[in-house]
């Protein structure tokens, strides 16, 4: 307690597959302002917030925020633009659209799984979200980006 005010204070230990990176967070509990004293039942949540917050930055986790890139209209146009090219890319949901089989979208991403290089893979892409697109289904074509992402991953990891 510092004079009438008291912080909630709280250390987290965030686990992630590289071991435990420590968090501090704080938020005044208990404390006066233009209105009088006041006492703040989302004080716990917000240091937990907090806490989480800065751990996470410590692995790289919204950095484009933290450094400030956010505040330059250039980079964010640049975001949106990317994301307006990606719903361009995708196909428009409707209610009367053919929908690909679901074993033909498990066969997809089977074959994307086993792939064995970038370069099978990027085919496999190309021929495999064109076929989702033919067929106006873009729940197909997100799950077959999506294994091609994971894959790409993988691959790249792997060396």
């Amino acid at each position: 307690m510092i004079g009438r005010e008291l912080l909630h204070v709280i250390r987290i230990n965030l686990r992630h597959p590289g071991g435990l990176v420590p968090g501090y967070g704080q938020t005044m509990l208990v404390g006066a302002n233009k209105y009088g004293p006041y006492t703040d039942e989302e004080a716990p949540k917000k240091s937990l917030t907090d806490a989480l917050t800065k751990a996470l930055s410590w692995l790289g986790f919204a950095a484009d925020i933290h450094l400030g890139r956010w505040d330059d209209n250039k980079y964010v146009n640049q975001v949106i633009a990317a994301f307006e090219e990606h719903e361009r890319a995708a196909p428009a949901i409707s209610d009367n659209t053919s929908r690909m089989d679901p074993d033909d979208i498990a066969g997809w991403i089977l074959r994307i799984e086993n792939v064995g290089s970038l370069e099978e893979l990027r085919g496999l892409m190309i021929d495999g979200l064109a076929s989702a697109k033919e067929a106006k289904d873009a729940q197909a074509y997100a799950a077959i980006r999506a294994a091609c992402i994971k894959c790409k991953s993988m691959l790249e990891k792997n060396g």
